[in-house]
């Protein structure tokens, strides 16, 4: 049957070396990194034989050895100490403890294997009678001077415990301070054996103590009439004012007795001990405890020092939490104006975007954008300036009071950048400004100042757009009033940039709106002039067409978006003529009806053209209905009335009026008053 040797060793490399040497020779080996695992797996795996280094950190091999043997069933283990401790009083006291043998570190790794064998069949040490009887004798002592020393510790504990666990139960209860510091104070009395305890509140702007309660720690000034209260600061002895002032400089906890060798602090009174603890929150002081006895049978100790500090953090936390929740309670309105204000900014910064997202048009996005700005801070008014394709000029697009001002705002005005170097470096940068005032603004010159002050105001915000890194502008909030009554704080300004964010990428949309409009329109009016450009006689009939119909339904008082369609119809209302030949097209005599017949599909032609493009299927009825007539005699579906689309009807107008006023191959033209 395998032997099982058990190994406690806290060396690594030490456990490796025996582990290879043991399993070489057929011995099951069970590891043990200290003497308490050690004891455990000597209980539950019951080995043939025990190796034990004799140097372990928690519990050496001496006491491990001496439990070992002690505990029934495991006595007749042999047990062999592993040491480099070689001296005979080492190995006499290794073997007086109850080892059965002793081995010397380092060990000759051949004759090792042949002395476990030997201890493994019954080998054993021993020393005289009278030696093992004077080294237990000596081991006694040591244990019992060890228990002596563990029971001193165990009762100081019991001590820190019991007042500890009295002071939470004190403290947990109220929160009021009055009542904490007259419970704290007392129990801290109670538990130091002494008669005067007093806690200070610490004024960080003062640096001066008050009592906890007076004027909430704060400097007493005529407004609270309390500063007969406020005077304990100056009633402290020179003595306990230097040793107060000493521990608000450390920020550590001081004790001291009467004659102390440190004389800066002053002589104490005559049989005085005084024991000051700062009372710190997050390792900020925030009063002090001051224990002081003048009894002479009682002078603080060690002891004393350490539970007045585990108190005095205690009493720290209570008391903080006194001031929180003296804060919240007195709040209440304060917090419910606030969440009511965060509701409203919310609400508007909600708002702007929904307002804006419902426009692509420049002007009304602006508009919304600096409408919401005054109402979300609120200011007196801002501006937004927009950068130009060239990046090289600002312009200031729209200006946007919260009431009426008698100023001139310069909306229009453009700025070369080239010519303001500090405004270019601030667009450049992208950061956030705030200028309090206009004086001693050197960096600026005096016609970046006129810009940015206007000769009238107390304060700007300035935030450069951008959009995707992209810079595109500049919105600038103004405020008359003074900085003291209205500055532009971080919660302001952070708002300001939540909206400006949203603004610039609704401004950058409506931009690309504005620029594909205008491509959209220039492409219409190029594919109405390619048809107008083939008769000399028709050329610029498109633009006119448009000008007398747009005329119209602005007289008519239609609205925006329709005037848009008519605008986009009346450009294009001849396309389809470019399918037909310029024999009929261009034939100045007067067309056969076949002809006639050619000339007349030209509206069906110029829908179909347009009906391969969603952007106008608002338009093709427009095109395809402007040459019905009212009474039914028009062409191709001789609709009469208003079976006719209104945009069909203004659109025949305005054709008809053109080509009555301009001279044709096969006409001259009449009078305006004529034709009308």
């Amino acid at each position: 049957m395998t032997k099982k040797i058990l190994y406690i060793e806290d060396n690594p490399q030490n456990m490796i070396l025996v582990k290879r040497i043991l399993e070489a020779e057929g011995y099951q080996l069970i590891e043990a990194a200290d003497g308490l695992s050690g004891i455990k797996k000597a209980q539950s795996e019951r080995p043939d034989l025990i190796l034990m280094d004799l140097q372990m950190p928690d519990l050496d091999g001496y006491d491990a050895a001496s439990r070992i043997k002690s505990i029934n069933g495991l006595e007749h283990i042999p047990i062999i100490a592993l040491t480099a401790k070689t001296t005979k009083q080492d190995r006499e006291k290794a073997l007086a403890i109850g080892c059965d043998g002793y081995i010397a570190k380092p060990f000759d790794v051949n004759t090792f294997p042949d002395l476990i064998k030997e201890y493994l069949i019954g080998k054993t040490e021993g020393i005289e009678t009278d030696k093992k009887t004077k080294y237990l004798e000596e081991y006694s002592r040591d244990l019992a001077e060890k228990l002596e020393e563990n029971i001193t510790v165990s009762k100081k504990s019991l001590r820190e415990l019991f007042a500890m666990a009295k002071l939470t139960n004190i403290l947990n209860n109220p929160l009021e301070s009055d009542k904490i510091l007259q419970s704290a104070t007392e129990h801290v009395k109670k538990v130091l054996e002494i008669t005067e305890c007093t806690i200070y509140r610490f004024n960080k702007s003062s640096r001066k103590l008050y009592p906890w309660n007076c004027c909430g720690g704060n400097e007493p000034n005529e407004t609270n009439n309390k500063t007969d209260c406020c005077l304990i600061h100056n009633e402290l002895s020179v003595y306990e004012k230097k040793i107060s002032q000493k521990t608000l400089d450390t920020a550590s906890p001081l004790m001291v007795f009467d004659n102390p060798k440190n004389k800066d602090q002053g002589e104490a009174p005559k049989n005085s001990s005084i024991i000051c603890s700062p009372l710190k929150i997050r390792g900020e002081i925030i009063g002090i405890l001051l224990a002081k006895s003048e009894e002479p049978q009682k002078t603080f100790n060690s002891e004393d020092f350490n539970l007045a500090n585990i108190m005095a953090n205690q009493i720290a936390v209570a008391l903080h939490n006194c001031d929180l929740y003296d804060k919240v309670k007195n709040s209440k309105d304060y917090l419910e104006q606030k969440v009511q204000e965060r509701t409203k900014e919310l609400q508007i910064l909600l708002d702007a975007g929904k307002s804006a997202s419902s426009s692509l048009k420049l002007k009304e996005v602006l508009s919304v954008f600096c409408d919401k700005l005054v109402q979300l801070i609120p200011n007196t008014c801002c501006r937004i300036a927009l950068l130009d394709k060239d990046r090289e000029n600002l312009t200031i697009e729209l200006a946007w009071p919260v009431r009426k001002l008698s100023w001139n705002h310069k909306t229009g005005q453009v700025i070369p950048l080239l010519e303001h170097p500090w405004l270019k470096h601030l667009i450049d940068s992208k950061k956030t400004i705030v200028f309090q005032n206009k004086n001693n603004r050197h960096e600026l010159s005096d016609k970046e100042k006129e810009i940015i002050f206007n000769g009238k105001f107390q304060s700007c915000l300035l935030i450069p757009l951008t959009v995707n890194g992209n810079k595109i502008g500049l919105a600038m909030l103004h405020e008359m009033r003074s900085w003291n009554r209205w500055p532009f704080d971080a919660h302001r300004i952070k708002l300001c940039k939540a909206l400006t964010n949203q603004m610039s990428t609704y401004i950058n949309n409506a931009q690309l709106y504005e620029a594909s409009q205008d491509l959209f329109l220039n492409t219409i009016q190029a594919l109405g002039a390619a048809v107008d450009q083939r008769d000399t006689y028709t050329r610029d009939h498109s633009v006119q067409v448009k000008n007398y119909a747009v005329m119209i339904a602005k007289e008519m008082r239609l609205d925006e978006q329709f005037i848009e369609e008519l605008r986009n119809a009346a450009l294009l209302h001849d396309i389809g003529k470019i399918g037909i030949s310029d024999d009929v097209l261009l034939k100045p005599n007067k067309l056969n009806p076949r002809e006639f017949e050619i000339i007349q599909t030209h509206p069906f032609r110029s829908a179909k053209i347009l009906s391969s493009i969603k952007e106008f299927k608002h338009i093709i009825p427009m095109v395809l209905y402007h040459h019905e007539r009212y009474d039914g005699k028009g062409y191709n579906e001789s609709l009469k009335g208003k079976s006719i689309p209104l945009g069909a009807r203004i659109l025949t107008v305005a054709d008809s009026y053109d080509a009555m006023t301009s001279n044709r191959i096969y006409k001259h033209s009449i009078s305006p008053e004529q034709a009308i």
